[in-house]
């Protein structure tokens, strides 16, 4: 007796109906064989331990409240709690069943799709999977047939092919398909459970939050774990609630995009960076880190609108339009260097800093870590992003430089040790641009310099001259916080641990980049 037909759109992220390979294939598929389908979204059991990934808070509700708004735009979706192999080996025992998801760049995921794939095909089953993550070919290489990995380069390369990125249109789950009123899918008789019916809960944000929520339990090596939840609470640092999420769906994404491109993009070279105005004015910047990490909206509708509204010829004359584009493929870039050097979330791109930079270890690590965590280390616009994180799980992308810098430069901690810290806290965490972060600001990774070190106060005096931005996040106590190490004491100890002499500290002589000391 043959099994009957079933197309699932599993849904990692990628909570939007526009330009969704994976979603549009399984609809039409459907609709075309007349089959049923269903959205699903698999809450891996991992993801309910108290420190799985360093998953935080932030993201948890983050996620409860995209996914809860996502799922009642199709006619059936079910949220299920087992592990992808163990939902898709059920399955297809008992269906022939199709999966469509938009492929993933990160290692975890990668080899969770070959899994997955190796068991639906003992099962009859099948995983289609649609480049989505990377939008560029993963095969770019240079004229000698290497792989790229110095950013203008790569930038030239694909340039002309990411203006003319082509996108899919919406496609609504609720008029494609066929009437499924006499299909249903009880995952419960098939020993596998599912969270909730969507359809019959009103609050399914709060539903899926209710079993989610976890305290923020930082994980270093070793086993070491921080409770940042309680690091909060001793600062009278709030969670973040619902109403103070920047958006939570698709439509309100695009909405904060069509602002940017209406409003600020043609002021973004010179804007993009005042931390000032960023704090008197709010966001100058697009918002789409979060959108593009959750799905809301991909860089190829980004682009397309773009596109659309200027013009390629005002793109390629125009530096606010150029710097804003260039910014999407710093994005491609750090997607395209961990698809292929995926040791990279816990080693270093450059092999001569594997296991040679003297990092703090011990005690006095921690006190310095946890002092970064807390903003208090005395350099007060490094204290006022760290606190920006803290209230928002945000930070802007200047910030995020600073204080990268000055915790490997300045304090000597392990760049992981920071990478970690903001898996855990930012909303808009994305893995590969994260990491990329990190190893520039560590001067660990692709970069043709390898040794950058930035001066905390000249760093406020070009991005905050006002001070606006350290008043906004600053108590007074705070901005009278001594540095736990002086600046052009830290300087010196970072050139030793990098294993650079002091006197080859000429910026012309070593590959330093340094700012100036004041």
């Amino acid at each position: 007796m043959s099994k009957p037909k079933l197309k699932i759109y599993w849904s990692r992220r990628d909570f939007r109906l526009t330009d969704n390979p994976a979603l549009t294939n399984a609809i039409n598929s459907a609709a075309n064989l007349g089959v049923p389908m269903i959205g699903l979204y698999i809450l891996d059991p991992g993801l309910l331990e108290v420190d799985s990934q360093n998953i935080g808070s932030a993201r948890r509700l983050f996620l409860a409240q995209s996914l809860g708004d996502f799922v009642h735009k199709f006619k059936d979706f079910r949220i299920c709690i087992n592990s992808p192999k163990e939902v898709f080996a059920v399955l297809a025992k008992n269906f022939e069943l199709e999966v469509f998801a938009n492929s993933d760049i990160e290692p975890y995921a990668i080899a969770r799709e070959k899994l997955i794939v190796e068991e639906l095909e003992q099962q009859g089953g099948k995983l289609n999977l649609y480049k989505d993550q990377l939008s560029i070919s993963p095969n770019v290489v240079t004229g000698m047939g290497n792989l790229y990995s110095v950013f203008t380069p790569f930038k030239k390369s694909i340039w002309s092919d990411f203006l003319n990125l082509k996108s899919l249109p919406r496609i609504n789950p609720m008029t494609a398909l066929p009437d499924q009123a006499d299909f249903v899918l009880d995952l419960q008789s098939y020993g596998l459970k599912t969270l909730l019916i969507p359809e019959l809960i009103e609050d399914t944000a709060a539903s899926i939050y209710d079993l989610i929520k976890r305290p923020d339990i930082l994980t270093l090596d070793g086993g070491l774990k921080i409770n940042v939840s309680e690091l909060m609470q001793n600062l009278n640092i709030a969670p973040i609630e619902p109403a103070n999420l920047p958006y939570v769906n698709e439509e309100q994404a695009l909405e904060a995009l069509t602002n940017f491109l209406e409003y600020r993009i043609l002021h973004y070279k010179e804007s993009r960076d005042n931390l000032s105005l960023e704090a008197s004015l709010g966001t100058q910047n697009s918002q789409m880190s979060l959108a593009l990490k959750w799905g809301l909206v991909s860089v190829r509708i980004v682009v397309a609108k773009i596109v659309t509204q200027f013009g390629v010829e005002a793109i390629n004359s125009n530096e606010s339009l150029s710097t804003y584009v260039s910014e999407l493929i710093w994005r491609e870039f750090y997607r395209y260097i961990l698809y292929h050097h995926p040791l990279l979330l816990e080693q270093e791109f450059q092999p001569k800093f594997r296991q040679t930079i003297a990092w703090e270890s011990g005690n006095k690590a921690l006190e310095y870590f946890v002092a970064w965590i807390q903003g208090k280390t005395g350099y007060p616009i490094v204290d006022a992003c760290m606190m920006e994180i803290a209230n928002t799980g945000l930070m802007h992308n200047r910030g995020r430089m600073i204080v990268a810098s000055i915790l490997t430069k300045n304090l000597g901690i392990d760049w992981r040790w920071g990478q970690a810290y903001f898996r855990l806290k930012l909303l808009d965490l994305d893995e590969a641009s994260n990491n990329g972060g990190w190893q520039w600001a560590g001067s660990v990774g692709v970069d043709p310099k390898p040794i950058r070190i930035f001066n905390p106060y000249l760093q406020a005096e070009n991005y905050d001259k006002t001070g606006t931005y350290q008043l906004k996040w600053l108590s007074e106590s705070q901005r009278k916080y001594k540095p736990l190490i002086e600046h052009s004491l830290a300087r010196d100890m970072a050139i030793r641990r990098y294993g650079l002499a002091r006197e080859q500290a000429n910026p012309n002589q070593t590959p330093i980049f340094d700012d100036q000391i004041l």
